[in-house]
């Protein structure tokens, strides 16, 4: 019976094998001198890589939006809306408490298309009670009866009302048109701030509530050849909405 000794068979093998791996590894002339890594970096990390620059990109854009939103809103928040003065406005029944204050005043169609300024011809004033009596004077001694204009407005930016918006003056028949009469006499003096202010706040009011048309047109007219209230005109002449030609000249 023979033993076979597996360990030497196995030990002469594996240094049989060994010997030829390394001969395999030994450079030939083939072998190149200098061995470069191949670069294969995996298509996904590229493509992460650009989304997330895409994404930094956005939080970028979208904080300069948000700030820029913000700039607006805070210059919004400091524009403070316009103020408009309100029209002081007296009506008839609190000026005038005679009979002749309180007809049955026939309406017509509105908006009008003119306002007609005159002056009235009288001193000014300065205060509620003092036009009052003012207008009564002028009413029972020039007219008689409710006075021909549909508003007049005093030195302190004070509206009167006359006929109204509704009832045409008979100053002008067929003219569809307000009368505005500034209290005072302007062939020598000029009127007040206040006057023209309140003057213009009556034309505003108006146009608002329909009373007049937005296109309206001024005309400046005089009572009397000899009494052309100048200085009333020249205030307004350099309205957008003054006429020059349907005027009267001074």
């Amino acid at each position: 019976m023979v033993e076979i000794q597996l360990n030497s068979l196995y030990s002469h093998g594996s240094t049989h094998n060994s010997f030829r791996a390394d001969e395999d590894l030994r450079p030939t002339e083939a072998t190149p001198l200098v061995r470069f890594p191949e670069s294969n970096q995996p298509t996904w990390r590229v493509r992460s890589r650009f989304a997330f620059g895409v994404l930094i990109g956005m939080l970028i854009l979208g904080s300069l939006i948000g700030i820029y939103l913000l700039y607006l809103q805070s210059r919004a928040d400091n524009i403070l809306p316009p103020v408009e003065t309100p029209l002081l406005l007296v009506s008839r029944e609190q000026w005038c408490d005679l009979p002749v204050c309180r007809p049955a005043l026939a309406e017509t169609n509105m908006p009008a298309r003119y306002v007609v300024v005159i002056q009235t011809g009288t001193t000014t004033c300065n205060d509620v009670f003092v036009c009052t009596e003012l207008l009564k004077n002028m009413q029972q001694e020039k007219y008689g009866e409710l006075l021909p204009y549909n508003f007049m407005v005093s030195s302190n930016g004070m509206t009167f009302e006359g006929l109204g918006w509704a009832t045409p003056s008979p100053m002008y028949p067929g003219l569809s048109a307000i009368v505005v009469a500034f209290i005072g006499n302007f062939t020598k003096e000029i009127p007040s701030t206040s006057q023209l202010e309140e003057a213009f706040n009556l034309f505003d009011f108006s146009t608002t509530y329909g009373h007049l048309n937005r296109d309206f047109t001024i005309i400046g007219k005089s009572t009397s050849p000899d009494n052309v209230p100048i200085y009333l005109f020249d205030s307004l002449q350099n309205l957008t909405q003054w006429d020059r030609v349907l005027s009267d000249d001074y």
